[in-house]
């Protein structure tokens, strides 16, 4: 169960865990949230952000490591930033939409990636090195196929 804004500030420092990783493979993940991010100046980019929930794993997940990552996924978001600074971008956002089966007719960009809110796709999870915090990689999304 997701924990609230208020439940987040009010834990103790002392009570704080490093969070469970959802293991390497396929997952079926239901499209939570899009986010704009406008630039912030003229030499910034924008870009997307979307949320996902973790569904379920496909069969490729290993067993073992979905046994110790438990039921954490019932309050994992995973987020994925999409770039959004020329024609190719915007036509990497419109074959993202397609995939997830999004309504795109007579719809801007904007309007079709905030309408995603409920649709599931399949995606690949990974986790990458983080030089910042080697014990916490930073979990990636790839390869999304449709559901």
């Amino acid at each position: 169960m997701r924990k609230s804004f208020a439940e987040l500030l009010a834990t103790p420092v002392d009570a704080i865990e490093a969070p469970k990783l959802p293991p390497v493979g396929s997952w079926r993940l239901t499209i939570a949230t899009a986010i704009i991010l406008e630039p912030k100046d003229k030499d910034s980019l924008g870009a997307v952000l979307l949320g996902f929930e973790l569904g379920s794993p496909l069969e490729d997940v290993d067993a073992a490591e979905l046994e110790e990552f438990g039921d954490y996924a019932d309050s994992a978001i995973l987020w994925n930033r999409f770039r959004l600074r020329d024609e190719k971008d915007q036509y990497y956002l419109d074959k993202f939409i397609t995939t997830a089966g999004g309504e795109r007719e007579g719809r801007s960009l904007e309007e079709a990636l905030k309408g995603l809110q409920g649709y599931e796709v399949i995606a690949q999870v990974e986790h990458q090195p983080n030089a910042n915090d080697p014990d916490l990689p930073w979990v990636r999304l790839t390869d999304f196929a449709a559901a």
